[in-house]
């Protein structure tokens, strides 16, 4: 008879099974697991909560995408994912606790800003406030930097500033210039890359003339190709000749990484935008996964401008 009793493994997700459709950093073993522990730290909490398609929705009808949670939670040991979890929601359920009270305090204008966010990860009530929508599927909501955390507006009237909006660009175009980098083989192809350590990089694209200013560029008449992958990353193209095709191609695998993979998520596509910054989009998801390119409307004009339509470099 031993004399040591075996220690009872300890269970673990498997991190190497198949990926989950909607946390695609983490397993699908992974993802329900962090689902669970969300959910009995909630309840332990007193709020009770489903799961459902990446986004945690509570009793009280407040929405809590779980892609940053997940995140964070896919480059941490499994053991520590609970103080993860607790951490992320003491945040986030202050913040609840203090807009139910009124407790959000005066905004300070130095400090109001915007985000962009995905419509389909935002709540109903969110969608039908919103007024600015700079890209397709694509909201831009009122947002004040603070100390702990960036709080977002879902109705702007709550923001009590004159000239909310022209404040906010305003405020963005004040900002650092991101780090930027230019990438690009031929003439004509460059794509300028704009990393952000803030959470306004995405957001920048509101306005867009004035930081292409900065770096000694414009939009030419046929446009631009745009992608905000996640809050830290703006990419822009400026559609002058034959390289857009190669640049277009750099953009969507960029865009398809990047998306998924990162903080922040706004949009995985791909968008042409003419000088007056009118956006529709060039990209879309096959039923397999895969990115399609779809060349019509603003961007089949802009290529014809160009001479590219019905040329080879061009499908």
């Amino acid at each position: 008879m031993g004399i040591f009793r075996r220690r009872k493994k300890t269970y673990e997700p498997d991190a190497d099974g198949p990926r989950d459709d909607d946390l695609s950093m983490l397993s699908v073993d992974q993802a329900r697991e962090l689902g669970r522990i969300v959910r009995e730290k909630l309840a332990v909490r007193g709020s009770e909560a489903l799961v459902d398609h990446g986004v945690l929705r509570l009793a009280g009808g407040e929405q809590l995408g779980l892609h940053n949670l997940g995140v964070h939670a896919s480059g941490l040991p499994y053991a520590e994912w609970p103080a993860l979890v607790d951490q992320h929601l003491d945040l986030l359920m202050g913040h609840w606790q203090r807009q139910q009270a009124g407790e959000d305090g005066v905004i300070d204008p130095r400090h109001l800003l915007a985000k962009l966010r995905r419509v389909s990860d935002l709540p109903e009530a969110a969608r039908r406030e919103a007024t600015v929508q700079p890209l397709p599927g694509v909201l831009a909501l009122l947002a004040e930097d603070r100390p702990d955390l960036v709080m977002e507006f879902f109705d702007p009237s709550r923001v009590d500033v004159p000239d909310a909006w022209g404040l906010a660009r305003d405020n963005l175009r004040a900002l650092p210039l991101p780090e930027h980098q230019v990438v690009g083989d031929e003439p004509g192809g460059d794509i300028h890359v704009f990393i952000s350590e803030d959470f306004f990089g995405a957001s920048r694209l509101l306005v867009l003339p004035d930081l292409l200013a900065r770096v000694g560029a414009h939009i030419p008449q046929a446009g631009a190709l745009v992608a905000v992958p996640n809050r830290h990353l703006l990419l822009v193209h400026l559609v002058v000749g034959p390289p857009v095709v190669q640049a277009l191609n750099w953009m969507v695998g960029v865009a398809a990484k990047e998306y998924p993979e990162s903080p922040g998520p706004v949009s995985p596509d791909v968008f042409h935008l003419t000088p007056q910054l009118h956006a529709e989009q060039v990209t879309g998801q096959d039923p397999d996964g895969s990115t399609v390119v779809e060349v019509r409307g603003q961007l089949a004009a802009a290529l014809e401008q160009l001479g590219l339509l019905g040329d080879e470099s061009a499908d």
